[in-house]
């Protein structure tokens, strides 16, 4: 057991927790922890940008990546699902290509993400994994996002970890 500020710290998050305090005084820090990597924000980004490349019509991995790698905000995804959709059984796919066709502003960020998206489909062909993950992350400057944000640091190792894994076993 350890003692920090006073109290004995327990439980599941016993090297999470002492792996934050130790971070947040700057000191740098490499912990076993017990979270399943796939549970972390930057992972499941990555998992839904594998799966979007895989099968575009797929609305979860859609919004997800939209809304981490590309800086759409959630009130341009709810923009373009009530332009595009004319019926509740419309696709957020189809109101995505729906709303690119149109030339306003939210129409041409919406049309530069879908070639954005489909010049990495081909990319991922001829790629491994881990190239595809990393060549997004850098192209849409979501390291840079992940970094700016609680605990950065950790998070973009736990990334480029996640990458080096991906890499690993992948087409060469």
């Amino acid at each position: 057991a350890i003692w920090y500020d006073e109290f004995l710290i327990r439980g599941e998050n016993f090297n999470n927790t002492i792996a934050e305090a130790l971070q947040k005084s700057g000191i740098p820090v490499t912990a076993e922890t017990e979270k399943n990597v796939s549970n972390c924000p930057e992972i499941k980004v990555a998992v839904n940008l594998l799966a979007l490349l895989v099968c575009a019509e797929r609305d979860v991995p859609l919004a997800t990546v939209m809304l981490s790698l590309f800086g759409f905000t959630e009130s341009e995804l709810q923009e373009i699902r009530k332009r595009g959709g004319l019926s509740r059984k419309t696709s957020f796919t189809a109101c995505v290509k729906a709303v690119a066709k149109e030339g306003d502003n939210l129409g041409n960020k919406t049309a530069k993400f879908l070639a954005w998206l489909d010049k990495n489909r081909l990319i991922a062909e001829f790629s491994s994994v881990g190239e595809v993950i990393s060549r997004a992350v850098k192209e849409t400057g979501y390291y840079a996002k992940i970094m700016a944000s609680e605990f950065g640091g950790l998070r973009v190792k736990r990334l480029e970890r996640f990458i080096a894994e991906c890499s690993v076993g992948g087409r060469k």
